[in-house]
């Protein structure tokens, strides 16, 4: 809030009943925000792939092999997607459009998390074992 405000995008408006500052759009906002519907999301700079890196570091370590971070990785990412389709079916009682979309975004992240562990896997085989990759095949058969 306090970006937006510098920026002229919102004022204050007083208080609500239970003492939270109140915002109020300016024009000047109001003319962002009509420009900010049609632009693309600003990227920014590349975020750290920390997955990568992972498995790129795993490559030079003794006690833990590519093969396993991918293992691990993998059955961490399965365990979020579970976790939010469980959020999901609890929070089911009315719709809630944004929560639904915070959960849609959240599980195609990690459906491409484990697109690219398979994509490793298979990409380069010398990484993986051979269990690992005929179980990252079997799951895209699916």
């Amino acid at each position: 809030m306090t970006s937006l405000q510098r920026a002229g995008h919102i004022t204050t408006d007083g208080r609500t009943p239970d003492g939270a500052t109140r915002y109020a759009i300016t024009n000047d906002g109001r003319a962002a925000l009509h420009a900010w519907w049609s632009t693309l999301p600003d990227r920014g700079v590349a975020e750290r792939d920390e997955l990568t890196m992972k498995i790129v570091l795993a490559l030079s370590q003794r006690d833990v092999t590519a093969d396993d971070v991918i293992a691990e990785q993998r059955d961490a990412i399965l365990r979020s997607m579970q976790d939010l389709n469980r959020s999901r079916r609890q929070s089911r009682g009315a719709p809630d459009t944004a929560w639904d979309l915070i959960v849609d975004r959240a599980l195609l992240i990690a459906r491409a998390e484990l697109d690219r562990l398979a994509q490793v896997a298979q990409r380069h085989p010398q990484i993986a074992s051979p269990t690992t990759t005929t179980e990252q095949e079997h799951t895209h058969a699916r």
